[in-house]
């Protein structure tokens, strides 16, 4: 077991080396080219996400406690079936999800923020959060201030200080 850890530290001292096969450029580093105008350089932080966060009240939906479908009607939503994959409910049958049950689902709309889709640089220049998102490729958008209330930042990072926080969502 010693073996393997003293290689294993060996081939991380080596590997963290300056390469010395590589081509430079008059002793300089090689050329770095610089980002498309609408590309966002920023470091991913592994620190505590979640003190950055700006936690938005919202107003309790009467929907999400209705129980038949009478009061789910006087709510405003919708009684229907649920169907499940996973820890995921949806309001429509998907691919290998089990239909449950009903449920009483809601119609209101969410709550836009008036700085929706406004570009930011950090928490300080939003009502809400500062947020990025990934596009197809995989590269991310510049930071957007949050567009609604009831936006999860489960799927997307928060930008703050240069950094891209990640927060550490919570499984049902």
């Amino acid at each position: 077991m010693r073996t393997l850890v003293a290689t294993f530290a060996a081939l991380v001292v080596v590997s963290c080396g300056e390469d010395r096969g590589a081509a430079s450029v008059s002793g300089a580093h090689a050329p770095v080219s610089k980002p498309a105008a609408d590309q966002v350089v920023g470091r991913m932080s592994f620190d505590y996400a979640e003190r950055h966060v700006k936690y938005l009240p919202q107003e309790p939906d009467p929907a999400d406690s209705a129980e038949d479908a009478v009061s789910c009607r006087r709510a405003g939503g919708d009684w229907n079936y649920e169907y499940q994959l996973g820890m995921l409910l949806f309001r429509k049958p998907e691919s290998g999800a089990v239909r449950t049950g009903k449920r009483c689902w809601s119609n209101r709309p969410p709550t836009k923020l008036a700085d929706a889709g406004k570009s930011c640089s950090g928490q300080e220049d939003c009502i809400g959060n500062c947020v990025s998102e990934t596009r197809a490729d995989g590269s991310r958008t510049p930071p957007q201030c949050q567009a609604f209330v009831e936006d999860s930042l489960c799927d997307r990072p928060l930008y703050y200080e240069g950094k891209y926080h990640w927060l550490t969502c919570p499984i049902p």
